[in-house]
């Protein structure tokens, strides 16, 4: 609609997109026209959308933009699709060549940020009364408390998620969301805290026992928060049911969370099966390093034993200023590391003032 497009005018869309992209076209009065991927991107081919567009005129109909939809963190070659267009629209017309409208992403935010610090109203509302976000959502709990904070710093005040049979805690994070409740986490996530916020983490045993609440808050310097165990989404050469740490940053967090559910581990164990790791995934990182397949029964001597050897690995990574702590779980039992503790006393490194 930002363009004009109308009745007798070609949109084009990629072929491997979500159908939304497309079918908002119709909605115009105009048509939508496929256009074939790059087989090494699976984003817009500009060859393709020649030839697309040579088909368009071909059947009578006028070319009025292009959907480039950016996948798989590549974004689409924007370039070489605005200098198409621009070529194809200025042989047609008399005149100015037309472009396809782009958003100048720097003097957006920049506007963005300027409009967000004039605004003399508190969080969540806006200016223009209630602002209502429709969007769906399926198994979207690891991003889900950053999309809802970003769209209200956007200006919008309320929104309606419609939900379909999610099975990560996304309808459960979406209650208590509704609700004013704490939401449980089971994922890495990255923190970015404005300046007077404060950000509450639970840590629980496997049993839901709680083990204590750090209140994060904008002045100290932990940012990032990870899990990590046998049996999750990556392999591991430990047998800890999980471990989380709280770190400088996510990516510190998740290096230090893949190490400690490593060092939680009973070399040549009986109960413990291995494999290399390329036997079950050809393209593991971790080639034929051994990885843990099956973990048997274990006595209580055995399974603090393990955790002993995982402690004593967390706490030199916080003697070395690598994390500010871990809490580690291996059936029915658990150690913690530097948690819970207030934080007040924690500077920020030199590196990271």
């Amino acid at each position: 609609m930002a363009l004009g497009a109308g009745p007798g005018d070609a949109v084009f869309c990629p072929t491997f997109t979500f159908a939304s992209t497309a079918e908002i076209v119709p909605m115009t009065g105009a048509t939508p026209v496929f256009v074939d991927v790059d087989e090494r991107t699976y984003n817009l081919d500009v060859e393709s959308l020649k030839r697309a567009i040579a088909f368009a005129k071909a059947e009578g109909m006028k070319p009025a933009g292009v959907i480039a939809v950016d996948l798989f963190g590549l974004p689409a070659d924007y370039d070489a699709i605005e200098a198409e267009a621009t070529r194809t629209v200025a042989r047609k017309r008399a005149g100015p060549p037309e472009k396809l409208d782009r958003i100048d992403e720097t003097t957006f935010f920049a506007d963005l940020a300027r409009r967000q610090e004039n605004l003399p109203i508190p969080a969540n509302t806006s200016r223009h009364g209630n602002v209502v976000l429709t969007t769906m959502a399926k198994d979207e709990g690891p991003y889900l408390l950053e999309w809802v904070a970003y769209h209200h710093l956007l200006g919008f005040t309320d929104i309606l998620f419609l939900t379909n049979d999610c099975s990560d805690g996304t309808d459960e994070m979406l209650d208590a969301l509704a609700e004013g409740r704490a939401c449980r986490l089971d994922s890495d996530f990255a923190l970015h805290l404005t300046e007077g916020a404060r950000f509450d983490v639970g840590i629980a045993g496997l049993d839901g026992r709680s083990l204590g609440t750090v209140t994060i808050r904008s002045g100290d310097p932990i940012r990032g928060i990870a899990t990590s165990g046998q049996g999750g989404r990556s392999q591991s050469l430990g047998i800890a049911d999980s471990v989380t740490v709280l770190a400088r940053s996510a990516a510190m967090a998740d290096a230090a969370a893949t190490r400690l559910g490593n060092a939680v581990d009973l070399p040549a164990h009986p109960a413990i099966r291995r494999s290399p790791a390329n036997r079950l995934h050809d393209d593991s990182d971790l080639g034929a390093a051994p990885v843990v397949t099956h973990v048997g029964p274990l006595s209580p001597a055995d399974v603090n034993q393990a955790l002993t050897t995982g402690a004593t690995a967390a706490q030199g990574l916080r003697d070395r200023g690598l994390i500010f702590g871990a809490a580690l779980f291996l059936r029915d039992q658990h150690t913690v590391i530097g948690l819970p503790e207030t934080l007040k006393s924690l500077v920020k490194a030199p590196e990271y003032a």
